[in-house]
């Protein structure tokens, strides 16, 4: 169980806030639908990216302006060639600045002065190159918001809009367009998508690469998606072979203004399919992450929990995010979860089938029916239950029967076909059977011919219809899983209204911000004696507990509350309280608290001995009941974060992490109550019933305090759930 104890300030990205970044609406048509570009740097070098970049935006066929800079350069073909920016006779769109990192920089005020407010960086040296980078990038920030630019980069690769028929980059780009629509903070990873999409097929409709994110971000692209699918109603033409969406693939190191992310992306994921894929979940990687783009990655089980809130799909990796996308691009998601396999291989057929179930996904059960059709067109040996074995010598006759059958089935919501290359298999034309039947019956296919060279050409039959087709059927099985997830998120159609918090009254939050502010002058956290203070206040039910410095008025405390109880050590310099041997607990003799007030005594004056506050807290100690954990952290990108997670016993057991990120819906909320496995057993394992209503409430009252007083952290560690009650017995809030 990982505890909600790190104390989380203002996060910044190498001194950068990025705060700055958040919330911009920036108005990016121009940026990407350009009618003129000037490209400053302009060179007649051919390895050059001055000069590369001419020639890319040539074959693209950009049909604009386009207007050269260089103060060395007097012609270029049939190009008009400037020296200064500021003797370009009009005001261009979009400059492209193919020129190192610090003369980028000193010409930003002439390019604005000209009145262009679209500028594209590709110069790397900032930021991710160390302090003197990271000067240089506070200066181009400082001079984006000067004068309201919009600035792309730098240390990028760039963009290309074929819609626009533009390629801003200065890499090789697939000739073919598509639905892809995509945004990475790596450039070469977009180099290396080009040329697998190339190789496949796949093609995109937008490409952006973001860089160091400077100006331009991930939010101000979702942004601008969103208002172009406003403007433009997407539909693939016919028989195009692309699903009916325009998915969205992202490569991102870290994420600004994370509220905002989540709304502009789950506004998208409604109609559009998006999968996300995000490093960080080793310190290695993060740690890698911050020489590359200068990006400091947040909790990635809190990036876990926006995916889900968004209802977007994670990717495992590279070749997960390449396979997911050639499955949203060129197949529609299945309508349920019911799924067929047709194979001419038993083993790999039995490996898909069990992959399914793992993947959410269902066997489809074949009626009668087609099981009687099946078995008058195939082999009498052949198995004609799901998953179909069409025998090892099934030949493009027997596929096309069994394939026909299938996908005439009510009860079959798509197919996966899986073909080996044996002696008799006739490959490429089972491939056009799958492509003729795929046509016909307008049900989702995903293929895996399972080989190298021999099933080449198949596949090259399918890629050319648009037919995903996958080496290997676990990678056929985990696309159809994410896209019946993303289905399934999108059917949920309730649940998105913010849950209803209780109020604290004036008085009582005014009394809370005055004890918080006067702690807040000397330390940031505050004791589990003066969080109980809060808690009281604020109505959370906490076991009876008061400070006491001798025996004596431990005796007094059990004369008015009774046995059992337990001792704490107090201190703002002591978290965790069994390290340091400060806790006794279930104490139920004179004889045992006689002997934990000596111990306490002891060592308070150890650590008074070293100029740190010490006391000693006697509580009420709540026998019997289960122990939970609860708490609320304030992550760097996605703000507030709830966490509810096994305690005591079975927090090892268990090992839950269940995290909702604020603001918290009906939806989101009901689904980390459903989820948690120790809720289930406090629901009423074996009969075992106790007061979960208390516990939710509880949930409710903390979550309302830590927004209401605007606490960034608290834990309750554990909360002690019984039959009747639930109790806030362990807590910390950070100011």
């Amino acid at each position: 169980m990982i505890l909600l104890s790190t104390r989380l300030s203002g996060f910044q990205e190498n001194g950068i806030i990025t705060d700055m970044n958040k919330g911009e609406l920036k108005n990016l048509h121009s940026f990407f639908y350009p009618t003129s570009i000037a490209i400053v740097g302009a060179s007649s070098h051919a390895h050059k990216i001055g000069n590369v970049i001419i020639k890319n935006l040539e074959k693209s066929g950009y049909r604009g302006d386009v207007l050269l800079v260089n103060p060395a350069m007097n012609s270029h073909g049939s190009y008009r060639v400037f020296h200064h920016y500021i003797d370009i006779p009009k005001i261009p769109d979009l400059a492209i600045m193919a020129t190192p990192a610090l003369i980028s920089v000193n010409l930003i005020e002439e390019i604005a002065q000209k009145g262009t407010k679209n500028i594209l960086i590709f110069a790397a040296g900032f930021k991710e190159a160390g302090a003197e980078g990271l000067k240089l990038e506070e200066k181009l920030i400082e001079l984006a918001k000067k004068f309201q630019l919009n600035i792309l980069g730098p240390n990028c690769l760039g963009f290309v809009n074929y819609p626009a028929h533009l390629n801003a980059t200065f890499g090789s780009v697939p000739r073919e367009s598509g639905n892809i629509r995509f945004a990475s903070q790596s450039g070469a990873l977009a180099t290396g998508l080009f040329d697998w999409a190339a190789a496949t097929g796949l093609g995109f409709k937008e490409f952006v690469t973001l860089g160091n994110k400077a100006d331009i971000n991930e939010n101000n692209i979702l942004e601008y998606w969103l208002e172009e699918e406003a403007k433009t109603k997407y539909k693939p033409q016919k028989n195009s072979g692309l699903s009916p969406y325009q998915p969205i693939g992202m490569y991102l190191e870290s994420v600004v203004a994370g509220e905002e992310f989540i709304k502009k992306a789950k506004a998208l994921s409604r109609k559009n399919p998006i999968v996300i894929l995000k490093p960080g979940k080793s310190a290695a990687a993060r740690n890698a992450m911050q020489s590359h783009t200068g990006a400091m990655a947040g909790d990635d089980d809190v990036f876990e929990t926006a995916v889900e809130k968004i209802g977007a799909v994670r990717a495992e990796g590279l070749e997960d995010l390449f396979d997911l996308l050639r499955a949203f691009s060129w197949e529609r998601a299945p309508r349920d979860n019911r799924i067929a396999i047709i194979s001419n291989a038993g083993g790999p057929a039995v490996i898909s089938a069990d992959l399914l179930v793992s993947e959410g996904l269902e066997l489809a059960k074949l009626s009668q029916r087609t099981q009687n059709i099946l078995r008058k067109h195939l082999p009498r040996a052949a198995a004609v239950h799901n998953p179909v074995d069409v025998l090892g010598d099934a030949s493009a006759k027997i596929y096309e029967s069994a394939l026909s059958a299938v996908l005439s089935e009510s009860k079959v919501d798509g197919v996966i076909i899986i073909l080996t290359p044996q002696m008799m298999t006739e490959i490429e034309e089972t491939a056009e059977v799958i492509v003729r039947l795929s046509r016909k019956h307008q049900k989702p296919i995903l293929c895996s011919f399972i080989g190298g060279t021999l099933i080449s050409q198949g596949e090259y039959v399918l890629n050319r219809a648009r037919i995903p087709s996958f080496r290997f059927p676990e990678r056929a099985t985990r696309a159809f899983g994410a896209m019946w997830k993303w289905k399934k998120s999108n059917l949920k159609i309730s649940g998105n209204a913010e849950i209803k918090l209780p109020k604290f009254s004036v008085s009582a939050l005014k009394r809370i911000n005055n004890y918080t502010s006067r702690i807040a002058i000397e330390r940031k956290n505050l004791t589990a004696y003066e969080t109980n203070e809060i808690f009281s206040e604020a109505g959370i039910n906490v076991p009876r507990y008061a400070l006491i410095s001798s025996f004596a008025e431990a005796q007094e405390f059990i004369h008015h509350h009774e046995f059992p109880v337990a001792l704490k050590i107090i201190s703002p310099k002591v978290v965790h309280k069994t390290d340091v041997g400060g806790i006794y607990t279930n104490i139920n003799k004179p004889e045992e608290l006689s002997f934990a007030v000596k111990k306490l005594q002891k060592l308070a004056l150890e650590i008074r001995k070293n100029g740190d506050d010490a006391e000693i807290m006697i509580q009420k100690f709540v026998q019997g009941g289960l122990q939970v954990i609860l708490g609320i952290k304030t992550d760097p990108s996605f703000g507030r974060v709830l966490l509810v997670g096994a305690g005591g016993i079975f927090a090892e057991l268990i090992n839950e992490k269940n995290l909702a990120i604020f603001p918290l819906t009906t939806g989101s909320f009901d689904h980390i109550i459903s989820r948690s496995k120790i809720i289930k057993i406090l629901s009423g394992f074996r009969g075992e019933k106790y007061a979960v209503d208390k516990f939710i409430y509880l949930i409710k009252q903390i979550c309302s305090l830590s927004v209401t007083a605007n606490f960034p952290e608290m834990e309750i560690n554990p909360v002690i759930v019984t039959k009747n009650d639930a109790y806030a017995i362990d807590g910390r809030i950070y100011l």
